[in-house]
């Protein structure tokens, strides 16, 4: 019965260790695609699995999104938008630490500076 007990809790300690999540992060820069300037207040919506957290790029287009996991700890994905541009969905990349997006003015806004 001993015998019994002692594996059930090896058994229970081993997925305890094996359900625990990793910390993912997706570094980079939001840039206007005609310009080549920094967005800055893009949102940076990040997502796996489950999980979803929102950033905002910074006055130099920089951001840093960071999201748990979980328990096979897949990349992140993320959607990234800001007002008057297109926005893009990104795939945390493999073996690149920051990345650089390019967004397109939208036609509207396009337009709309060009009455200017």
């Amino acid at each position: 019965m001993k015998k019994i007990i002692h594996i059930i809790l090896l058994i229970l300690l081993g997925s305890l260790f094996v359900s625990c999540s990793c910390m993912r992060v997706l570094n980079g820069i939001v840039k206007d695609s005609e310009t080549h300037k920094p967005i800055v207040g893009a949102t940076v919506s990040v997502m796996n699995e489950n999980n979803r957290r929102d950033f905002k790029s910074n006055e130099a287009g920089k951001f840093s999104a960071y999201l748990h996991g979980g328990n096979k700890c897949p990349r992140i994905e993320a959607n990234i938008r800001a007002e008057g541009f297109e926005a893009v969905h990104v795939r945390e990349p493999k073996k690149q630490d920051t990345i650089v997006v390019y967004l397109k003015m939208t036609e509207q806004q396009f337009e709309k500076q060009n009455e200017l």
